[in-house]
């Protein structure tokens, strides 16, 4: 018996409404964290459009766009790599702080700085590591996504350093745990909101 699921746009549509409801007004930035092939980016283009579809700006961007100029090798790459890979600082001054003030930002780290919309808007990032120290701040909600990680790794041929440095992330951040909303995307097609039942 196939099991029911909602559909794909309904979860985003809920999701979407959600995040309004918490923060009607304003500039709101919310990360989509997930492994690599967990569906990150497709994920966050369609969360994007529900965001648009309920009335609000939304302006893309991912993680990787801030990838920092380092070669780990070695023994201890996977551990450099989980320390040095991404311009945290870059990436909160230049992209999540300049939108939340309204400024002209860059979605990429060598990337010229482009206008955003005026007034109420999301910008919506994906990626892995979004729920790290570094910049669970920035966040006004979080939603992460699960697939199997053997699965996602599979899937994109994830290099191993990089692929050793999530799994890192996984064990010592432990993101489903942080996240606002946890999402089930191991059908793209049909996501699944989780939820943990702590009481």
């Amino acid at each position: 018996m196939t099991r029911w699921a909602p559909a794909k746009n309904d979860v985003l549509d809920e999701l979407a409404a959600e995040i309004r409801h918490n923060y009607p007004h304003g500039r709101i930035a919310v990360a989509v964290d997930g492994i690599d092939g967990s569906g990150t980016g497709a994920f966050a283009d369609d969360l994007a459009a529900a965001f648009e579809r309920s009335g609000v700006a939304a302006v893309r961007a991912s993680i990787d766009g801030f990838l920092a100029p380092i070669a780990p090798a070695g023994d201890a790459a996977a551990e450099r790599y989980y320390s040095a890979a991404y311009d945290y600082e870059a990436f909160r001054a230049h992209l999540v702080g300049s939108f939340h003030a309204g400024l002209p930002f860059q979605v990429t780290l060598d990337g010229p700085p482009v206008a955003g919309p005026e007034g109420d808007a999301v910008l919506v990032v994906d990626g892995p590591l979004l729920l790290r120290p570094e910049v669970l701040g920035v966040w006004n909600s979080t939603v992460c996504l699960y697939v199997p990680a053997e699965q996602a790794f599979e899937a994109t041929g994830t290099a191993d350093v990089r692929r050793e440095a999530q799994r890192l992330y996984l064990k010592r951040v432990q993101p489903r745990v942080k996240a606002h909303a946890n999402v089930d995307n191991t059908d793209p097609d049909q996501p699944r909101r989780t939820f943990s039942d702590s009481c």
